[in-house]
């Protein structure tokens, strides 16, 4: 299941793409299979009695943030420190967007960069996955929006952990050789 944020809440979103009827599974190592036997089977959710991996399996918990007035110096610090690519934006406990790391770079470049803070390069339009959504659904996702990262959120859509790109990929070089 697939959420975007609207007005700072979380409504329930299914691209066309994503509607059964063009809900083909494209991403065939996201199902355990002969090629997959370093992985325990035991990690793996099953839909139709196949083993599938979901966004909880691969997500970083770690959901680094900040907050609306943060300087933008600060956010690129933070991300070069931390080694991430992507930050929650929060105010008053409220989660109101994304910060990616190309944000920040194309930002810095330009004059006001040294005044800025996250307002100015906040993406407020975001698509968020359930935590049971499955990796092949979530791939699509990135392929069909030119996204890198997604909220992953809980039954209270309350966010548990950040998917990436880059968790798919670590994932993948661990089922193909």
């Amino acid at each position: 299941m697939l959420y975007l944020l609207f007005k700072n809440d979380w409504v329930e979103h299914t691209p066309d793409y994503l509607l059964p009827e063009n809900d083909r599974p494209r991403l065939e190592a996201t199902l355990a299979s002969g090629h997959a036997q370093n992985i325990k089977n035991a990690r793996f959710h099953k839909i139709d009695g196949k083993p599938v991996v979901i966004a909880a399996d691969l997500m970083s918990t770690n959901v680094l943030h900040v907050s609306l007035k943060t300087p933008l110096v600060a956010c690129h610090h933070i991300m070069k420190t931390e080694g991430v690519h992507h930050l929650a934006v929060f105010e008053d406990g409220k989660f109101c967007g994304l910060i990616s790391d190309r944000d920040v770079l194309m930002f810095a470049k330009s004059e006001l960069a040294k005044k800025a803070t996250a307002t100015d390069v906040i993406t407020t339009v975001v698509l968020a996955a359930h935590e049971s959504t499955t990796i092949g659904r979530t791939a699509k996702v990135f392929l069909q929006e030119g996204i890198n990262a997604m909220p992953v959120l809980d039954d209270e859509l309350a966010i548990v952990g950040i998917i990436t790109t880059k968790d798919i990929l670590r994932f993948m070089t661990s089922v193909i050789s």
